[in-house]
């Protein structure tokens, strides 16, 4: 049996439901309106004010703030910090640099933004060296200000009857705001150059200026294109919030990914960037790029790393690093160049996972973390000195240059290094090792663990092969690095013969797999694992995948992960103080010679106090049994409500009206499993609506119960089965042999692919290479019997995919 949605447990194949919720409003496929916000904001003082619009828009896109009171103030004078805070938050400029203002302290709230203003060169301060951020602009000035950003060209004159008190250092910007009607003139022709603006005039006026500058993005939801032969055409866009997928769309300009994407996801689908991408949001698995054509990526987020995660047929010319991050184009891409750039602060972390053509380091004292993949050209900068690498065994350096006192750390190849420095020292010795000629001959390198002399290698040295330093370290400490305080040290009680397979606990000698007395719990409480070897146990969000020491020890740091030692055969007690109310986390072990289990779901529920709520549900298929399964999810444990049947609260139909419910069929099943309400039916339910009633369920301690939940036009899995054998999962034919099989539901495709092969885009491009065959089964055609001929495939292990459904195996032998 194999995964095909997304989680494989005791035989049942699930995938998310799309169907939950219908009454939630979902996000928009087409976007042609620059605004994509709903208006939540109240304000006592805005209400019959001209700038309304203007100040609503921006206030709930998170740009401009009010005052107390629930007032903005939008006649009150803006101050030359809040003109320069408003600018920044709408063009998403970043801080990059400190100040030389004398009166602009780190203490001071506008700090920060004073900082990017001038670091992106849109003002330039007084000749006295101070910035007078309570200042008032005046109208000239937020002419000047737009025109720097904008590289706006205007006349030396105007047309204004005041052009005479328009001083000569704005005319040219003066001109160049009114000609696109960006600072309007008064009714009476003139300008007033002098007159400060108020807080509603400047919204206003960025307001003006950013349509013409791009489109804003910040509601979940897909934009652009559904047809990819059809590109809708940006200028430049700004994506400032979580869940937002962008579909075949041309951007002209720039594209910005904001900080308010906080740690959500961000999806780039057919998407071209003619000017660069800036990622100043997202989080450690975040951003990502399928078949898109990118040409620089500046990655630089404030606080925390980001994931750039580059798959398909994506190109990217260049990236700059400048802030944590992890950089992973995934199978088949190759990153062309990337910039590790001095902007990083020191004892910052960069992972680089997969293959990269070139990748350059300027940041000193920096750590970067290199778990798989191919780097064909490491370059390490003068000003790298201190950066450590630390590269695992499944990775590969063709050629290193080291310009600076570096270290290269772990079991990683590297076949070529190129030493211009002393103080070098590398874990593993290179296949050849080149001398530059800044090297003196009294220099003393550290490679393969021995100290070797200079003067003894000569300008070209082939090595012997690397050298085996031992097995991985593994911290057993407990410390859980990153968190704001130490993770409390697991309560582990009398120790505890494991007999036989505690939980599920075994070693077969090459692999190994830990045992959990319950994969649900209640947030604040811990967990029981046991392991038969000794080692650390990591408990992650969901956001870490990695199995491997480095990455997680990463992930510690940034506060994803924890870490505890367990010892062999131990029944170890475990907090979960990670998570604080509904969530899922992983758990997985790694024992003391670097060797990992798989990593196994668990979910924590909200505890007492906490009101009964429907959180999220689960689609599936009990395939011998031949049942449909519908998993409805509570934020808690529930118990049938002093039901004598709790068959009798569920009910179905194919209309909306509350006269078409009705019960259950008769072999129809319900149960409660922990959080879950767990319903298997023999009818087919696709297209059709489930009710859970009133008062079904409550929480353990009788102190809630469920409200009326309605799941409307279910989205059933497949059930596809052999022709032949229809009881049968997995069959094995010779070469040659045609497949015969059924569906119980139309309207989709089905393939036969190699089974490796994980989404649509891979089993499209075997059926256009001849290794795969694919065929449309019409809405109506459950009735038919369906083929693939395998005259033409080589003898190995294939699956028929049919999507949305079970998967099908065969294994094809040698005639």
């Amino acid at each position: 049996m194999r995964k095909w949605s997304s989680l494989l447990v005791a035989g049942l194949i699930f995938s998310n439901s799309l169907g939950m919720g219908v009454h939630a409003e979902s996000g928009p496929k087409e976007q042609g309106n620059n605004y994509s916000g709903t208006v939540t904001t109240v304000l006592k003082d805005i209400e019959n004010h001209w700038a309304k619009e203007s100040i609503t828009r921006w206030m709930d896109r998170g740009v401009v703030q009010g005052k107390e009171n629930h007032l903005f103030a939008p006649n009150q004078q803006i101050t030359r910090a809040e003109w320069v805070s408003m600018i920044n938050r709408i063009f998403q400029y970043q801080k990059n640099g400190e100040t030389s203002f004398s009166d602009v302290s780190l203490s001071k709230w506008y700090h920060e933004d004073i900082v990017a203003a001038s670091a992106n060169g849109y003002i330039m301060g007084y000749e006295d060296g101070t910035f007078k951020p309570d200042g008032i602009i005046t109208r000239a000035e937020a002419a000047v200000t737009l025109s720097r950003i904008f590289n706006w060209e205007g006349s030396p004159t105007s047309t204004f009857h005041d052009d005479m008190d328009i001083k000569q250092w704005s005319k040219e910007a003066v001109s160049a705001a009114a000609h696109r009607k960006i600072i309007l003139g008064y009714e009476n022709g003139a300008f007033l150059p002098e007159k400060t603006l108020t807080r509603a005039e400047a919204i206003s006026i960025l307001s003006r200026a950013f349509e013409g500058y791009g489109t804003w993005y910040e509601k979940a939801g897909e934009y652009g294109q559904l047809d990819p032969n059809h590109k809708s055409v940006e200028k430049n866009v700004i994506i400032n919030g979580s869940g937002i997928t962008l579909n075949n769309m041309t951007i002209d300009g720039d594209l910005i990914i904001g900080k308010n994407v906080g740690r959500g996801d961000v999806y780039l689908k057919n998407v071209e960037v003619k000017g660069n991408t800036y990622v100043y949001g997202g989080g450690e698995h975040s951003v990502h790029v399928e078949n898109s054509r990118l040409i620089k990526v500046i990655v630089h987020k404030l606080d925390g790393s980001v994931r750039l995660a580059v798959g398909g047929k994506t190109t990217i010319q260049d990236i700059v690093v400048q802030s944590s991050a992890i950089i992973e184009p995934l199978q088949g891409v190759v990153i062309k160049n990337t910039t590790i750039s001095d902007q990083l602060e020191e004892n910052q972390n960069v992972l680089l996972k997969g293959d990269f053509e070139k990748v350059k380091v300027d940041a000193p004292n920096l750590s970067i973390l290199i778990p798989e993949g191919t780097i064909k050209d490491l370059e390490f900068t003068h000003s790298s000195k201190g950066t450590s690498v630390n590269q695992d065994q499944d990775s590969k350096i063709l050629s290193a240059v080291l310009n600076a006192a570096v270290k290269i750390q772990g079991k990683g190849k590297i076949l070529e290094a190129i030493i211009n420095s002393s103080g070098v020292s590398l874990d593993q010795a290179p296949n050849q090792v080149k001398l530059g000629k800044d090297i003196t001959k009294d220099t003393t390198l550290q490679i393969g663990g021995s100290n070797r002399s200079v003067s003894s290698m000569g300008n070209s040295t082939v090595l012997p092969p690397a050298i085996n330093t031992g097995s991985a370290t593994v911290d057993t400490s407990g410390s859980g690095g990153g968190q704001s305080s130490s993770p409390t040290t697991p309560v582990t009680p009398s120790p505890v013969e494991i007999v036989g397979e505690e939980y599920g606990a075994r070693d077969d000698g090459d692999m190994f797999w830990p045992g959990i007395e319950s994969t649900t719990v209640t947030a604040g409480e811990s967990i029981h694992v046991y392991s038969p070897r000794s080692g650390n146990v990591y408990i992650s969000t969901l956001e870490v995948t990695s199995q491997n020491p480095v990455e997680l020890q990463e992930a510690i740091r940034t506060g994803q992960a924890m870490k505890f030692p367990i010892k062999a055969n131990v029944r170890t007690s475990i907090p979960i103080s990670l998570m604080k109310g509904y969530d899922q986390f992983g758990v997985l072990v790694i024992d003391e010679k670097g060797n990992s289990t798989f990593r196994t779901y668990l979910r924590a529920l909200d505890g007492t106090g906490e009101k009964l709520v429907r959180k999220d549900a689960l689609i599936g298929l009990i395939w011998k049994e031949n049942f449909e399964l519908y998993e409805v999810h509570f934020n808690r444990f529930i118990k049938a409500n002093g039901v004598e049947n709790l068959k009798d609260y569920i009910r179905v139909s194919e209309g909306s009206n509350d006269e078409d419910f009705t019960p259950l069929a008769e072999g129809d099943q319900v149960e409660i499993r922990d959080n879950a309400l767990v319903i298997k039916t023999k009818i087919p339910m696709r297209g059709k609506n489930l009710r859970i009633l009133e008062g079904a369920v409550t929480t353990t301690d009788n102190d809630y119960t469920n409200e009326t939940i309605t799941w409307d036009n279910i989205r059933s899995l497949t059930r596809a089965t052999f022709a032949d054998k229809p009881n049968e999962e997995f069959i094995t034919l010779p070469v040659g042999s045609v497949i015969k099989f059924n569906v119980n539901y139309g309207g989709e495709d089905a393939y036969f692919v190699k089974e490796n092969l994980a989404n649509v885009e891979a089993f499209e491009e075997a059926v256009a290479d001849g290794t795969g065959l694919k065929l449309s089964i019409p809405e109506d055609g459950t009735d038919q019997t369906y083929e693939f001929d395998t005259a033409n495939f080589l003898p190995g292990d294939y699956v028929i995919r049919v999507m949305d459904a079970y998967i099908l195996s065969v294994h094809l032998t040698a005639k």
